[in-house]
């Protein structure tokens, strides 16, 4: 699967602080940060995603970000069938 991010301004970052995860909805981005890895996780809504990205062991920082739903420019046409698997 291939597809863009939306924009930062929906993003969320959750980080893992005093044994408990806090949210923080964006646009939030520090240059200082690097992508250390990714994954997809499909989920109805950002809210289960982040409850599914926060099931596992603890990490420092999550940025989540909806992929964006792609129309051909042209056409209008749905071209998300381009970016599937």
């Amino acid at each position: 699967m291939a597809s863009p991010l939306q924009g930062p301004q929906t993003s969320v970052v959750v980080r893992f602080r005093d044994g408990r995860y806090a949210r923080t909805d964006g646009p939030f981005a520090e240059t200082k940060e690097w992508i250390a890895g990714f994954m997809v996780i499909e989920a109805p809504t950002l809210d289960e995603a982040i409850a599914i990205a926060t099931e596992g062991p603890p990490v420092g920082i999550l940025e989540l970000r909806p992929i964006l739903e792609e129309s051909h420019s042209q056409t209008g046409n749905d071209r998300s069938v381009f970016f599937s698997r």
